[in-house]
């Protein structure tokens, strides 16, 4: 639990593959260092150059992506082909968020779409938000392409809907960062189950 201190601090681990994740958790940084809060960033890849940019203390994390094509689109099959290396940097992401987590005694933990923030400030017993855009991972397939594709697709949908919702349970408060119906961008991305 966080020790008692004449200065709030708020850990903030953020997603970082692409830009998006962490370009969105630095106007809420920006704010709390105003109202006198210490703000420590985790990420990695170019997210964390841009919080340090921005002049916040930033854990650099091991690398964490997923497969894909030369589009840029998601590739089912490179991502099973680099899970192993994927798990191994997960792993380590959890070690040293939980290092972090002990050193810096943050008051609250904020995660932006990162299940190890989530997994470390669980076991020290920080409070802790999730903050994520889509609850539901959709594969970009279309169900006509093979037979059988769309049955597939579906479990695979679920088993990764109910793995991650283990996860994204550990948070003690969740914000979808959408807009309200009618105009919900990713309706079917956010729904929640049941």
């Amino acid at each position: 639990m966080p020790a008692p201190s004449d200065v709030p601090k708020i850990f903030i681990g953020a997603c970082g593959i692409g830009l998006g994740h962490v370009g969105r958790m630095l106007p809420v940084a920006k704010i709390l260092r105003e109202r006198g809060w210490r703000v420590y960033f985790s990420t990695y890849g170019d997210a964390s150059n841009y919080s340090i940019n921005e002049g916040f203390p930033t854990i650099r994390e091991r690398e964490l992506s997923y497969g894909s094509k030369s589009d840029g689109s998601l590739s089912l099959k490179e991502t099973f082909r680099v899970f192993p290396r994927v798990l191994l940097s997960f792993l380590s992401q959890v070690k040293r968020e939980f290092s972090a987590l002990r050193a810096l005694k943050p008051n609250v933990v904020l995660s932006d779409s990162r299940l190890s923030t989530l997994i470390a400030a669980r076991a020290l017993g920080y409070p802790s938000i999730l903050v994520m855009h889509e609850f539901k991972m959709l594969i970009p397939l279309q169900g006509d392409e093979l037979p059988g594709i769309g049955f597939v697709k579906r479990f695979f949908e679920r088993v990764a809907l109910e793995t991650f919702g283990l996860g994204w349970d550990l948070a003690d408060r969740v914000l979808i960062t959408d807009f309200p119906p009618p105009f919900t961008v990713c309706k079917p991305n956010v729904v929640l189950p049941e």
